[in-house]
């Protein structure tokens, strides 16, 4: 009895194949499948049927047509099809690898590339590729955006330089500020510059007029604005009455910028604002960094370990620098849940550190009260315990350097009344 049930399982799986194959082959969908002694029926949507009969018979009948030799037929076309497509899927399997492989010794590749561009970047001295003169006080700010440089200066002007001729050369200066501009700032599509000044106000300027002139004053009442800051539609300013305001920008050109709210807790000048990662990190005389959280304006953290006014701040991945008259660079670590905490403090200036910024690449850079521009390399300190090492040290000011950007393979740094522009180690 067991024998003859091992039979009958034997025949129906034979006959179940059969139906497998009548629905693969033919695209029927069986709807009903029925079982008349030994043989089995197969119903499909087309109203068709098909009836196998029993392994020994070897009938195969479809709508009472025998169909034997084409289903034979088409089994072994089934067949050999699933064998193609196993051994298509072993060689795409391969390719895989294969791909994996090349893709891991490109990385390597890539990665001696960097090591030694950053090695021979170091081993020269690097002077600058151009000078650029028309202010007559210092630089106090700088920004690029597509083919403009923007610089605001002690001589109250912001000096906008095209950068698409052979040697950038000023197309606008920006006038209306009565006293120096301190802060930049120029939103994603360069049309609308914010100018921050020791007369107390903001400017909105349109660049789509011509002339390119004032369309919003700002008078936030708060004194000097010392910084600028521009994060999507929201535009933050530090004062000499150590606070910090938020303005929305969407109203723009229409209406001027809408006051959101202020930031206070510090006791004296903020210097700088950087926004980062949904938190704003500023900077003060009173020798402290404040960590806020814009999304409730609520003060988190404050940061102590600087001995002197704090003038500067960069943020990149989850690292905080911070530039201070003590001449040190400190770096932050930022975890998300857990307060900042100092894991490096770099030492290299003879003076105070007066502004950073940091660029795509993977680089800071430090100006100094020294008048020199330092040259950081961050790739390492990213992913292992050392301190950023200082890859280069840019020397051609003769006045402390205050300003610095990076954009488009170049360095911008404002020092005295002239603008330096060097190349970058672009690793």
């Amino acid at each position: 009895m067991a024998a003859m049930g091992h039979c009958c399982c034997k025949k129906r799986l034979y006959c179940c194949l059969l139906l497998l194959v009548w629905a693969l082959c033919c695209r029927q969908t069986v709807v009903a499948v029925g079982s008349p002694g030994d043989g089995l029926i197969g119903l499909g949507m087309d109203g068709k049927t098909l009836y196998v009969d029993p392994p020994e018979s070897g009938h195969v009948v479809v709508d009472g047509v025998n169909c034997k030799a084409e289903f034979e037929a088409l089994t072994t076309t089934n067949t050999t099809l699933a064998v193609s497509a196993s051994a298509l899927a072993d060689k795409v399997e391969g390719l895989k690898l294969r791909d994996d492989v090349l893709s891991g010794e490109m990385q390597q590749l890539r990665d001696s590339s960097s090591i030694l561009c950053r090695m021979m970047y170091s081993r020269f001295q690097h002077d600058s590729v151009f000078e650029l003169g028309g202010h007559s006080q210092n630089v106090r700010s700088l920004v690029v955006n597509g083919d403009r440089l923007f610089s605001g200066s002690g001589d109250n002007t912001v000096r906008v330089w095209d950068l698409t001729q052979s040697v950038p050369t000023t197309s606008h200066v920006l006038a209306d500020h009565t006293a120096g501009v301190r802060g930049l700032a120029v939103d994603a599509n360069g049309r609308f510059v914010f100018s921050g000044s020791s007369d107390d106000t903001i400017r909105v300027w349109d660049m789509s007029l011509s002339p390119p002139s004032t369309i919003h004053t700002l008078t936030p009442n708060r004194g000097s604005v010392w910084t600028l800051a521009l994060h999507g539609t929201r535009l933050y300013a530090g004062f000499n009455d150590s606070s910090i305001a938020a303005w929305e920008l969407s109203t723009l050109p229409a209406l001027p910028p809408t006051n959101l709210f202020a930031l206070t807790g510090h006791s004296d000048t903020v210097w700088a604002v950087v926004v980062h990662n949904g938190r704003l990190y500023s900077a003060s005389s009173d020798k402290t960094i404040r960590v806020w959280d814009l999304s409730r304006a609520k003060l988190l953290f404050t940061l102590t370990g600087h001995t002197d006014v704090v003038w500067s701040l960069a943020a990149h991945g989850d690292r905080l620098y911070s530039g201070s008259q003590d001449g040190t660079i400190r770096v932050w670590d930022l975890p998300a849940s857990k307060p900042p905490s100092n894991i490096h403090t770099l030492t290299e200036h003879s003076l105070a550190v007066r502004v950073l910024a940091v660029d795509n690449d993977g680089f800071l850079y430090s100006g100094s009260s020294d008048n020199t521009v330092g040259v950081w390399d961050l790739s390492l300190s990213l992913s292992q315990p050392q301190p950023p090492p200082l890859l280069s040290t840019l020397v051609g000011h003769t006045l402390d350097v205050r300003a610095l950007t990076a954009a488009n393979g170049l360095l911008y740094s404002g020092g005295g009344d002239v603008i330096l522009l060097w190349d970058t180690p672009r690793c």
